[in-house]
């Protein structure tokens, strides 16, 4: 009987466990427009919107993100070049460089004008991939990192405004130059770019609160019919 009220305690408690946890959400997804050119522009570890097949100073980008249509057509603007200071290091095959900071900005208009679907300013951001490779990524997330979101889509703000923590990954590829295998500096190159943002959020306080009733009410329950039956 203790061994079936102790696995019944440890189920309850794992479930109240899951409710107090954490969860990640993805509030924007984009894809590039421009298919056969590379118009992110890299030289000497600072990227910029600017490259061939750019518009007006942007990338041309569908974007799938919370509370809208499936597809938005949209412009991707680093309103700030994402930069970084920090010598590359390269181990076990593996390029890296950290330090990386910026804005990137999704828009209804080139340049960062109209409606700001999604803007994403960053410190501390890490760049890697395989040395002698065409790809490459960067990545930064809070915590450790420092990344906000701003948004005039109500959808996202408030799943935004609900976050204890924010993160985003950009893919980039078909860069025209390899990544070093020596060395301590970036090569210059244009590439393509696709990306993710997240969120990271914990529930209400009221679910937590209704998951630690559920447990303590079984609990009860259980203990109730063992007295009951202690007694017969």
């Amino acid at each position: 009987m203790h061994s079936r009220l102790f696995r019944f305690a440890i189920a309850g408690f794992a479930s109240l466990a899951m409710a107090t946890a954490a969860s990640a959400d993805t509030i924007l997804q984009f894809t590039q427009q421009v298919t056969s050119l590379t118009p992110i522009s890299e030289s000497g570890s600072t990227f910029t919107t600017t490259g061939p097949g750019s518009s007006g100073g942007s990338v041309p980008v569908l974007i799938g993100f919370l509370g809208a249509p499936p597809t938005v057509q949209a412009f991707e603007t680093f309103t700030t070049p994402l930069t970084s200071a920090s010598a590359v290091s390269i181990t076990n095959g593996t390029v890296d460089q950290s330090g990386y900071t910026g804005t990137i900005k999704f828009s209804s208009l080139a340049g960062g004008g109209g409606t700001n679907f999604l803007t994403a300013t960053f410190n501390n951001g890490r760049l890697s991939g395989p040395a002698g490779g065409n790809s490459a990524g960067l990545q930064a997330s809070q915590p450790p990192d420092t990344v906000t979101f701003t948004s005039d889509n109500a959808g996202l703000q408030a799943a935004i405004a609900a976050s204890v923590g924010r993160n985003f990954a950009l893919s980039f590829s078909g860069l025209t130059t390899a990544l070093p295998t020596s060395g301590t500096t970036l090569p210059p190159f244009f590439a393509s770019n696709t990306g993710t943002f997240s969120t990271t959020t914990i529930p209400e306080p009221t679910s937590v609160v209704l998951a630690g009733i559920s447990t303590l009410a079984g609990l009860g329950c259980f203990g109730w019919r063992r007295f009951k039956a202690t007694q017969a």
